[in-house]
């Protein structure tokens, strides 16, 4: 439905629909419009729009959100001067959003601390004790551990720590095809690269494990400059990692995880790419002014939180912007209803090295088909 008030003409453009309009009363009396499909033209318009009077799109574009005409099937994404029909795929990703940051605090039935990954959760408390020394979790024992960071829950784990620290096996069992997907491709794309990729990330066991495969992979990507301070002390100028960390972790913690889609990282030639299945709970705008934090997986936020892996307030866009003043390019983020996606273009240097590195493993790789053809 569109709502208006009796301030505006009660009449809409359309393409390829017929609206009737109702006048209807809020309970103070005010009077306002709303607009229901009659009846569809004909049957192209599925793949067609509604366009709207500019005084409308406007009011449309500051409720963003989706119109609902009759039924679900009738479903339209605001657009701005258009509201675009909402693919099956879009509808769905509306309804998972309906619960958006309570899944992760919710019992996986069927569970228990044998779902572990024993390796993983030993990996993590040590890391916490290395890394974050002072934190007063570090002081409890593993039940209490558990407790307090929603890992565990009357004695089965959440869905948070079941992708955190989870076996990938007792994983795939609740989450179809549970991964998170890295390609280096040699070229600006798919049609121009000689091979579809060059290197591919193997599965790992749960999001702990992804994050550190694939932070060592991003670390050949990033410009670290290294200094000499005043007191001939060493530091090396980590401000494009640290852009990447943020947006690879903002990754992690805001992937809609029962999406078909998956999270996954693209480095061509000219680009990388984070994007993940799951929208942003606000317009941009408003959380590039704000720290207000959000998360979709608020489980799996704290627990990189608390290891000092991203931003306490916030989605962190001030690091991932701290990309433009180093490297001189932009950073993009692309956002629809149901993915989002931020791009880092690279400088020079971070061309070349890609560059490089694509050269590297193509070289190898022709060279591994050479010897595989001798044998």
């Amino acid at each position: 439905m569109i709502h208006f008030t009796e301030k505006h003409n009660p009449q809409i453009h359309t393409t390829g629909a017929f609206l009737r309009p109702m006048q209807v009363k809020y309970p103070d009396g005010k009077d306002f419009w709303i607009w229901t499909v009659e009846k569809f033209e004909d049957d192209s318009y599925n793949k067609g729009k509604i366009c709207n009077p500019l005084e409308v799109a406007t009011m449309l574009e500051q409720l963003n959100k989706p119109v609902y005409f009759n039924s679900v099937q009738n479903t339209f994404i605001r657009t701005g001067s258009g509201d675009q029909q909402a693919s099956e795929f879009e509808i769905n990703a509306l309804y998972r959003d309906q619960k958006f940051g309570t899944m992760p605090g919710k019992i996986v039935e069927g569970t228990s601390v044998d779902s572990l990954n024993t390796e993983s959760y030993k990996n993590f408390r040590d890391y916490l004790q290395r890394m974050a020394p002072r934190l007063h979790y570090n002081k409890l024992n593993d039940e209490a551990f558990n407790s307090k960071l929603h890992i565990i829950k009357n004695g089965k784990l959440t869905y948070g720590g079941l992708l955190f620290l989870g076996k990938n096996e007792e994983i795939c069992n609740y989450i179809d095809d549970f991964r998170v997907d890295y390609l280096e491709i040699p070229g600006t794309s798919y049609r121009d690269a000689a091979t579809r990729y060059t290197f591919r990330i193997q599965e790992q066991e749960n999001l702990w494990e992804y994050y550190f495969a694939l932070f060592q992979r991003l670390t050949l990507y990033a410009n670290n400059p290294f200094s000499m301070g005043e007191m001939g002390i060493g530091h090396e100028d980590t401000k494009e990692m640290d852009a990447l960390r943020e947006a690879l972790v903002n990754m992690l913690i805001h992937t809609d995880y029962f999406s078909p889609m998956k999270p996954r990282i693209r480095v061509f030639t000219n680009r990388i790419e984070f994007e993940n299945p799951g929208a942003l709970p606000r317009p941009l705008e408003q959380l590039l002014k704000t720290d207000e934090s959000l998360p979709r997986n608020p489980v799996l936020a704290k627990l990189f939180r608390i290891a000092k892996l991203c931003e306490t307030a916030g989605y962190g866009f001030d690091k991932m912007l701290e990309w433009k003043y180093q490297t001189g390019n932009e950073v993009m983020f692309e956002i629809t209803v149901d993915k989002t996606k931020f791009t880092f273009m690279p400088d020079e240097k971070n061309a070349e090295t890609i560059q490089s590195n694509t050269e590297t493993i193509q070289k190898q790789h022709r060279s591994n088909i050479e010897t595989t053809e001798k044998n």
